[in-house]
């Protein structure tokens, strides 16, 4: 059975929880939820910077526009600009708590 640490949680935008036992990273945003390996949880996250420096600004920032693969065969985010940039942020925030508490492991003798 799973235990999971919190590295995010909103219930506006969602959450990102790791197995302490498996240690696969789950992702819940909108109406999606996502398990990641650590490896994969890292390429989303490089692929979802990308998205967010290299997208097109639309006219209107609510219309779901934007594609987003995930690395599950056939499943995709579609989301609009302002979803896409909560989506980054999260992703991002989960990251930084993920190392900061890998660093203070070390420490931890």
């Amino acid at each position: 059975m799973c235990n999971y640490q919190t590295w995010f949680h909103d219930d506006t935008v969602g959450y990102v929880v790791e197995c302490n036992q498996c240690n696969k990273i789950q992702t819940g945003f909108g109406n999606l939820m996502i398990t990641f390996t650590t490896e994969d949880f890292e390429n989303f996250r490089n692929y979802l910077l990308t998205a967010v420096e290299h997208r097109q600004p639309s006219a209107d920032r609510k219309i779901k526009s934007i594609v987003i693969r995930t690395p599950s065969e056939g499943i995709s985010f579609l989301l609009s600009e302002d979803e896409l940039a909560g989506l980054q942020q999260m992703i991002e925030y989960a990251d930084t708590e993920m190392k900061a508490a890998g660093l203070l492991k070390l420490f931890n003798v």
